[in-house]
């Protein structure tokens, strides 16, 4: 059988009545029409496939899918920086900021002053450690700064080792509260806990999927283990607390047994282990148990 050309294959397309292929030489006239400041540096070869492409107007180069420039997607470099200048404009208001603080980081940093401008220092507060410092909105959002104190003592949520009985794990936040309980008060041997990226649990919330990956798992009895701060749990974001009741449901469904450990930063340190039924109480019931048991 004669192997086609790509014009000749398209020309049998047309006459069977079928939709020709895109080649590289129509997408580049595509990208010529709809933005004349960008070249195509990359071969065309599907509408999933990412080439490289520049925008000549300020020289950034960059990967980018055909298909997300057909729908509108641009220069990132141009992007990020109209969104200083909007900033800077104190075109954002002081909700919006708060708004992008809280995606940013994860909830666990606030503002307590109002927004001024994108360079005016404010006070923020860091939730886990509560500890309070002045930052600029454009450290805080754009360079995604996060609590100078805890980054001085190495960051609890970067990710360490931790020796236990011999073992050693690579852990982050608040799991080594959670290995010293198990070991120590449900005397579970080291040897059972696994930590690190474990296996992607996909959950529901907000009308989408995402991936969930817990903190702990015995892999014997296939229970998972959570551990969260008072703060990280949701006690003051119904948001949060839902979040987390979302993932733990999930993991029950995928065949898991799931737990959920309050360690509290502050105090007596001590840690608490949720009774099942959290995954259905409201917000209000969960402050009341975990606040009776502090």
């Amino acid at each position: 059988m004669k192997n086609l050309t790509l014009e000749e294959l398209n020309n049998s397309y047309q006459q069977r009545g079928m939709k020709r292929r895109k080649t590289h030489n129509d997408y580049v006239e595509e990208v010529a029409s709809k933005a004349p400041d960008m070249t195509v540096l990359g071969t065309y070869e599907t509408n999933k496939k990412s080439i490289l492409h520049k925008h000549d107007t300020c020289g950034h180069i960059w990967l980018l899918r055909p298909d997300k420039f057909i729908n509108g997607k641009r220069c990132p470099k141009c992007a990020a920086e109209r969104n200083i200048l909007r900033c800077k404009e104190g075109n954002i208001g002081d909700g919006e900021y708060k708004e992008r603080l809280l995606k940013t980081h994860s909830g666990s940093i606030i503002s307590l002053e109002s927004y001024v401008t994108i360079s005016t220092h404010i006070l923020h507060k860091h939730l886990e450690c509560e500890r309070t410092w002045y930052a600029a909105p454009a450290n805080t959002i754009f360079r995604k700064s996060g609590c100078p104190h805890c980054d001085r003592e190495g960051g609890r949520y970067k990710k360490r080792s931790y020796n236990k009985n011999g073992k050693e794990f690579i852990i982050q936040g608040y799991e080594d509260r959670g290995i010293n309980y198990l070991v120590d008060i449900l005397k579970t041997p080291v040897e059972q806990i696994q930590t690190g990226k474990l296996k992607a649990i996909k959950y529901f919330y907000n009308n989408k999927f995402y991936n969930y990956y817990s903190d702990i798992l015995i892999k014997s009895t296939k229970t998972l283990y959570e551990i969260k701060s008072t703060y990280t749990l949701g006690l003051k974001s119904d948001d949060i607390l839902r979040r987390n009741q979302a993932k733990a449901i999930a993991s029950r469904e995928a065949g898991y047994i799931h737990k959920l450990l309050v360690v509290f930063v502050s105090g007596d340190d001590g840690v608490l282990l949720l009774p099942d039924n959290w995954v259905t109480m409201s917000l209000e019931d969960v402050v009341n148990l975990v606040g009776d048991k502090k």
